[in-house]
Order: C-alpha cells, then sequence, then structure tokens
C-alpha cells in the first residue's frame, strides 16, 4: 500500500479520494489539496483547478451501514468528482469502486454487502444521469469477479421476514471483530450481546456457544473453509435473515456488465473480462499492443 500511495502521488492525476491516509504519512503532499472530511470536500468549488486528494480514514473507508456523518458517501464523492473534473479540458477516464462490497462478501456479512451496494448503485445512478446529459461520456459498470456467492433461502412468509432482519443492523460483523479484540471476555454471553448490538438479533444458546468455541479457536464446521474470516457468525446469522453464503472466498459467478453512451455497442451479451480491456482502449482512442 505504501508503494501504490507513493504511485498515486508522482502519477499526478487530478483526483484521488478514498481511505489508507496512513500510508501517505511522510510523503510530499505540497501539490495536492488534501481533504480530511465530507465537509472540506463540499467545500471545494467546482472549477478549483487543483490536484485533489481525499484521505477519510487511516485505513479502509467505512461500510455504509456504520459510515459517520464526517465521511462522504460514495455518491457525494462520485458526484464531486464529476462535477468537478467535467469542468477542466480535455475529458477525463475516472474510476468508481464500491470496494467494500467485497470485503463484505469475504466476510459474509449481509448488512455489510447489501447497504454498500446500495451505496455502489446510487453512485451508478449519479454516473448514468451525468453521463445521459450528455453525448461524450462513456459509463461502463462491471466487477472482476463474484464473493462468496451470497444467496436467499427460505421460501416466502419466512424469507421476506429473514430479509427484513437487515435493516436493523447498526455495526458490521468487522466492528464485532474488534470488540472482541478489545476484550478478554470469551464467554457465549458475551458474544450474544456483541451480536445483539450490532444485529439487533437474539441468537440461541447454543448459537453462542458455537461462536465462543470459534473465537477460542476451535473448528466448528467440517467445510474449513468456512471456519476463517467470519464464516461461522455468518452462518449463525443466517439462520436469522435467510441470506447464506457460500464460502469466505472469490467464487466464479457470472458477473454484470453493461454500458451506455458512445462506444457501448462494443459491448456484447457475454464477454471475458480481458476483453473489456479493448473497448476501453478503443474509447480511449489508445494505440493497440506492440507485436513482441
Amino acid at each position: 500500500e505504501q508503494e501504490i500511495a507513493s504511485q498515486l502521488l508522482d502519477r499526478k492525476f487530478d483526483l484521488v479520494m478514498g481511505g489508507g491516509a496512513r500510508f501517505f504519512k511522510g510523503l510530499p503532499l505540497d501539490s495536492h489539496r488534501v481533504i480530511r472530511s465530507r465537509n472540506e470536500m463540499h467545500a471545494i468549488a467546482p472549477d478549483e483547478n487543483e490536484r485533489i486528494l481525499g484521505l477519510f480514514t487511516d485505513s479502509h473507508m467505512h461500510y455504509e451501514v456504520e459510515r459517520p456523518d464526517s465521511e462522504p458517501s460514495l455518491v457525494e464523492m462520485t458526484r464531486f468528482a464529476l462535477q468537478t473534473l467535467s469542468n477542466r479540458k480535455g475529458g477525463f477516464t475516472l474510476q468508481i469502486e464500491g470496494g467494500r462490497v467485497d470485503h463484505a462478501g469475504h466476510n459474509n456479512d449481509p448488512a455489510g454487502l447489501l447497504y454498500d451496494q446500495l451505496a455502489f448503485d446510487a453512485a451508478v445512478a449519479a454516473a448514468a444521469e451525468f453521463a445521459l446529459s450528455r453525448d461524450d461520456t462513456l459509463l461502463i459498470i462491471t466487477t472482476d469477479h463474484g464473493t462468496a456467492n451470497p444467496a436467499l433461502t427460505d421460501y416466502t412468509t419466512a424469507g421476506a421476514a429473514g430479509f427484513e432482519r437487515v435493516h436493523a443492523f447498526k455495526q458490521s460483523f468487522e466492528w464485532i471483530e474488534a470488540q472482541v479484540a478489545r476484550s478478554s471476555d470469551r464467554s457465549a454471553q458475551f458474544m450474544a450481546q456483541l451480536v445483539q448490538q450490532a444485529t439487533s438479533i437474539d441468537i440461541a444458546d447454543d448459537e453462542a456457544a458455537l461462536l465462543a468455541r470459534w473465537v477460542a479457536g476451535d473448528r466448528v464446521d467440517p467445510f474449513t473453509l468456512a471456519n476463517a474470516k467470519f464464516g461461522p457468525l455468518g452462518s449463525i446469522i443466517s439462520n436469522h435473515t435467510a441470506i447464506a453464503f457460500l464460502s469466505p472466498n472469490h467464487t466464479c459467478d457470472f458477473v454484470e456488465l453493461t454500458a451506455l453512451g458512445p462506444g457501448s455497442s462494443r459491448i456484447k451479451p457475454q464477454m471475458a473480462i480481458n476483453e473489456v480491456h479493448e473497448v476501453l482502449r478503443a474509447a480511449l482512442d489508445l494505440p493497440g499492443p506492440k507485436a513482441l
């Protein structure tokens, strides 16, 4: 990450925003206007011509389910970036990533995943609104892989009731992990209290006992991968939300690829991910690869 931070500065991008502030410590930031909060971002006039570096957290941006007001949302950053870059000459290329969707998938965390996916959808809507208002903007929406293969796993009334419980979640699974790390208590009662605080779900005594065993290092699932990350916690929460995960790993799902604007006709109904590179190359009018 330290090398990436250095590269972001060396390559003199017009605008970079996100987390990871700790990796920029000690690096020369004089060539950028550094902003560290939502309010500082909104205080910048759209016609300012400075290079902008938004460092809103020391580590990852917060999950949307627990994002503080001081941190801009993905859609706010999207609108700000589009407004700022569109006022500069020569056009622009902008990459927007809802990266914590992947993290939540790895963690088998339904609220972390759903709220961040909704935040990404809002960012897509803002980008689409911008693209549709112009005749010179190509918008491509895709991802490079699936993660954990989440699925709805119950029927009709029970399934709907389970899904509704996600609305009451207040914290991510990583918040639960952080509370466990801060405490010496590894009891089933403590685990049940943490889960209730984070999710508003009262887990059963046997579920709390299983979590206590898992936190103590026991293997509690015969599927080895399911013991990694937050697999056992995700499985127990699945009993209450009807949202289950296959594993904590990347999965071989087909993923969405869609586009609008000039050049979008190059997107076929089904493509390999490496073919998207050629679409981008053509849109930017860049030279093709040289023969070896």
